[in-house]
């Protein structure tokens, strides 16, 4: 069984990981005390390299308290910073900082921090109030026509049989790699064709007799692919279907931090909803950005976009700039002939 607060300070652990390939993140985290000739213990150590190589450390001290964290416990953690020399040290709680602590912190040089997060057996509720319809799909050919320089039209499965397997798995390179990221098939132009309420994208997939269909003629100007002039390929006629799916995600977890000092100024947040099967994770960095990902590991679906409430502080109409770490999904031949 896990001692009192350590989910805090996992949860910390996290939120403090979402740019990974800057800084090492553990915890717990060791640093040698010089004075005592001893490694003392932090919930959270982050080392990094600054600008001029020199490795620096920050830790961060959760407290999971009801109680008002007051000068006493700044008092130790202001001599724990000094005998371990720690460049930047974070005291985060779930309660509040008396008056005398704030100010013993501003003289120490250490940030104060107040955070929630999601408890399924503190919160319940909060799984209910939280939630993420995520909006995942993917492109199914019907039809595939290639326009050759003679002048002849083949299909697609004219084309494949007369390919050796090398081609052929490029042929489907070029679809995938080329073709899928033209601006026909991006997410943005399937939000556009709905107009911009999400709500309208919700009834839309309600009605199985909707379908996005994308009917039209790709150029190939230039490509790196050889079978292209093999062949004299200059154009490709294309039919297809978008199937969307909307899958509802609760909230699995989440952590935000304030800072202390400045009231309602929030300085991080990091929520998942879902599970490891299908998920989008939210991941605010700063006050005009929030970095999305968006996964579904048992279908070929690109994540598109998303509903629902965030948490209390966010809406989807408050947030004027996405960043979406997309995986996007191949195209689904299946059905073509």
């Amino acid at each position: 069984m896990s001692r009192k607060g350590r989910k805090f300070e996992l949860l910390s652990k996290w939120l403090n990981d979402i740019d990974d390939s800057c800084y090492n993140v553990s915890s717990p985290g060791w640093v040698y005390d010089k004075m005592g000739g001893i490694d003392r213990e932090f919930d959270v150590l982050i080392t990094y390299k600054d600008e001029y190589g020199i490795t620096r450390k920050k830790v961060i001290e959760c407290k999971d308290w009801k109680s008002t964290i007051d000068i006493n416990t700044l008092d130790m953690y202001g001599q724990k910073k000094i005998d371990c020399e720690i460049d930047e040290f974070i005291l985060v709680t779930t309660s509040s900082f008396s008056e005398a602590a704030k100010n013993k912190a501003k003289n120490c040089g250490i940030e104060l921090e107040t955070a929630d997060y999601f408890d399924k057996i503190k919160t319940p509720e909060i799984s209910e109030t939280f939630f993420i319809d995520a909006y995942f799909g993917k492109w199914k050919f019907k039809k595939i026509y290639f326009n050759l320089d003679s002048g002849l039209i083949i299909s697609f499965k004219e084309l494949v049989d007369k390919m050796n397997i090398i081609e052929k798995r490029c042929l489907y390179r070029l679809f995938n790699e080329e073709i899928l990221f033209r601006e026909e098939f991006s997410y943005n132009t399937v939000l556009s064709k709905f107009n911009k309420d999400r709500k309208l994208l919700g009834a839309f997939i309600e009605d199985e007799n909707n379908k996005l269909t994308y009917n039209g003629i790709i150029k190939i100007l230039e490509s790196r692919f050889s079978f292209i002039n093999k062949f004299g390929i200059n154009s490709i006629y294309v039919s297809a279907d978008l199937e969307i799916i909307r899958v509802n995600l609760p909230l699995n977890s989440y952590i935000s931090t304030f800072d202390a000092l400045e009231k309602g100024n929030q300085k991080k947040y990091r929520a998942f909803f879902g599970n490891e099967l299908c998920n989008v994770e939210f991941q605010f960095l700063d006050k005009n950005l929030v970095n999305i990902t968006g996964s579904f590991k048992n279908h070929n679906y690109t994540f598109f976009s998303f509903d629902g409430k965030i948490n209390a502080i966010f809406n989807k109409n408050s947030i004027k700039n996405f960043k979406y770490n997309i995986n996007i999904a191949p195209f689904d031949f299946s059905e073509v002939k």
